[in-house]
């Protein structure tokens, strides 16, 4: 897969590569993994939330009677 990648980035990608001693390839699946891994966590985190907060409405409703 090929991507353009905007001026800025591109240089925080060499830059980051040169700092870390890596190919500029070898960073980007590095970021896209961090970037994946760091949604994957989120959107369960959300979900989790979301349970959490369905199980507080059914509680509260019995609560309430």
């Amino acid at each position: 897969m090929n991507i353009k990648l905007a001026s800025k980035i591109n240089q925080r990608v060499k830059a980051a590569s040169r700092v870390l001693g890596v190919g500029e390839a070898e960073m980007m699946n590095r970021a896209m993994l961090f970037y994946l891994d760091n949604l994957e966590n989120s959107l369960a985190m959300r979900n989790e939330f979301d349970a959490w907060e369905s199980l507080s409405d059914e509680a509260w409703s019995k609560i309430k009677g």
